[in-house]
């Protein structure tokens, strides 16, 4: 009786616990022919599966996010060199320019070599002279004579404004009275310019009246800050007549300076019929004696133009002289000296 219970209390507990299943169900076959099937996955079970995936992926996001910041790091870093090579690099580079705008034409028609010859301080009643028996550098030019020579060029070059001269008679020295109706006006700035390049600039202009000797003046007007050149009554003058060319050119091995050779000569005086050539302005070494004869507004000497009449004695006792340009902080070339050389 007991025994009868007892089995049907186990028969009953396992109907509870398991489920009877064909056997072409997928089962695992257990004791006594009893085939069990085991029981799906709770909820829990499942939402605890699907974030911890979400948890091993959300490490596998960071891990890949930190590698590639260390990645970008190094990549940066690896550049900074890379960077700052080409600028020590192109540190020469940065100098080739300058270089490049010292590769000078010094061929004697370039306009380089024009402009160079333009600075020679002669001529204008230089009263010193420049072309002479022995050397003379610039600080032998005393500073009236390189102020007359830089406002004579200016004015040979037309580098000033043309002005009526009314409203402008009473600021003018009373020194000398205008013979025209026109004035011309040099700025200060623009002299200043003119005369640094030509002497260096390192040079001071002098703001007064300079004189040429020559029936024009050069008036300094404090008010205006500028120069008024005219013509003034009673002018005259005698002109410095000479004549150059040039031989050749070289510079030195840095081009910091550049030489100038030409021939030059002397010719006084022109008014008689007769005349004298010298290879100096001294007028102590004679080449020859000269006829002289008005041709119109021109003269000729021996029948020839100045020009070619040096041209006939270039290298036949026409004087030959070097003159030395030297370069300026600013990479201007100014004049510096001129020496005889033959």
């Amino acid at each position: 009786m007991n025994e009868n219970n007892s089995n049907e209390n186990i028969n009953k507990e396992v109907e509870n616990k398991v489920e009877y299943v064909p056997k072409s169900k997928k089962s695992r076959k257990g004791d006594d022919g009893i085939y069990v099937q085991y029981r799906k996955p709770s909820i829990f079970s499942t939402i605890l599966l699907v974030l911890i995936g979400i948890l091993i992926g959300i490490v596998i996001m960071l891990l890949v996010y930190v590698i590639k910041i260390n990645n970008d790091v190094d990549v940066n870093k690896d550049d900074v060199p890379a960077v700052e090579q080409p600028q020590e690099e192109q540190q020469p580079e940065v100098d080739e320019p300058a270089v490049e705008e010292k590769e000078l034409d010094l061929s004697i028609e370039s306009q380089f070599i024009k402009g160079l010859y333009s600075k020679i301080p002669h001529g204008f009643n230089i009263t010193s002279g420049t072309y002479r028996a022995s050397a003379k550098i610039q600080s032998d030019v005393p500073a009236p004579e390189k102020m007359t020579f830089t406002l004579q060029k200016m004015r040979s070059d037309k580098a000033y404004e043309e002005l009526s001269s009314d409203g402008i008679t009473q600021k003018l020295s009373e020194e000398y009275e205008i013979s025209s109706n026109v004035v011309h006006k040099y700025s200060v700035e623009n002299v200043e310019n003119e005369y640094h390049s030509i002497f260096g600039a390192d040079k001071d202009i002098l703001k007064q009246d300079i004189h040429t000797y020559s029936g024009y003046v050069f008036d300094y007007v404090a008010e205006d800050n500028c120069y008024y050149g005219y013509f003034y009554v009673g002018s005259s003058g005698y002109p410095y007549n000479y004549v150059t060319v040039i031989d050749s050119c070289i510079a030195n091995e840095d081009q910091t300076e550049i030489y100038v050779y030409d021939y030059y000569i002397y010719i006084s005086p022109i008014i008689n019929p007769t005349g004298s050539i010298y290879k100096e302005y001294e007028m102590t070494n004679k080449i020859s004696d000269i006829s002289v004869v008005a041709d119109g507004t021109e003269y000729k000497y021996n029948g020839m133009t100045k020009e070619q009449l040096l041209e006939s004695y270039k290298g036949n006792g026409a004087g030959k002289y070097k003159h030395t340009f030297k370069l300026d902080d600013n990479g201007n070339y100014y004049w510096y000296s001129c020496e005889p050389v033959q």
